[in-house]
């Protein structure tokens, strides 16, 4: 697997079950996804709400804890490509609304990973 951040740092990574407790997806080049962009607009917080909690009870004998996270704008790795990422204002308003949302799910345990807002439970 190639490094995003270091491009010339190639690893290999053992993907067996006795090493994976989990497989996260993410992505720090949207780029290709960007002129879908209008696609996405259906995907409204309250369809990312309904469907989290559609996901966790699907997984809920699979999964004990989730952790959620935002994209922070100020940390260096995004600022530096942030003008090619063509982000949209996400307030914290609209943040804590899905955290506390998502940390109320029943299924499996929430935890956060944000740096400016703080999720009420």
């Amino acid at each position: 697997m190639r490094n995003p951040m270091n491009f010339h740092q190639i690893s290999q990574i053992k993907l067996t079950p006795d090493v994976v407790d989990g497989i996260v997806f993410w992505t720090k080049n949207p780029v290709p996804m960007l002129k879908r962009l209008d696609e996405l607009k259906k995907y409204n917080i309250e369809y990312h709400i309904k469907a989290f909690k559609d996901i966790a009870e699907e997984l809920h004998d699979y999964t004990r804890k989730v952790t959620i996270s935002f994209i922070d704008v100020d940390y260096r790795g995004v600022k530096s490509n942030i003008k090619e990422l063509a982000l949209f204002d996400f307030p914290n308003k609209d943040q804590i609304k899905i955290g506390s949302a998502l940390a109320n799910t029943q299924s499996v345990l929430t935890m956060n990973c944000l740096r400016d807002c703080s999720i009420v439970v």
